[in-house]
């Protein structure tokens, strides 16, 4: 499951306060990084075990990650130890 949400970045024109609104998709696998990019997303936010709140994935799952947006898409890692 991910949700794609408005995250106010920068300076720039639009949005409250004059910064830009960037969407940000929670994902948990490569498949959903493609996904997101598929979908006009920004950037994503790459969690593990999102039904449990979401922890920090593994470095592998990074890697997958971090190649499936092809530098195209921002990837911000939640880091959350349980």
């Amino acid at each position: 499951m991910s949700a794609m949400c408005p995250v106010p970045d920068g300076d720039g024109p639009g949005g409250a306060a004059g910064r830009t609104l960037r969407h940000e998709v929670c994902v948990q696998t490569a498949g959903g990084v493609r996904a997101a990019l598929a979908a006009g997303a920004d950037r994503v936010e790459l969690c593990a075990d999102l039904a449990a709140a979401g922890v920090t994935p593994s470095a592998g799952l990074i890697g997958w990650a971090v190649g499936a947006a092809r530098g195209r898409l921002g990837v911000h890692v939640l880091i959350r130890p349980r």
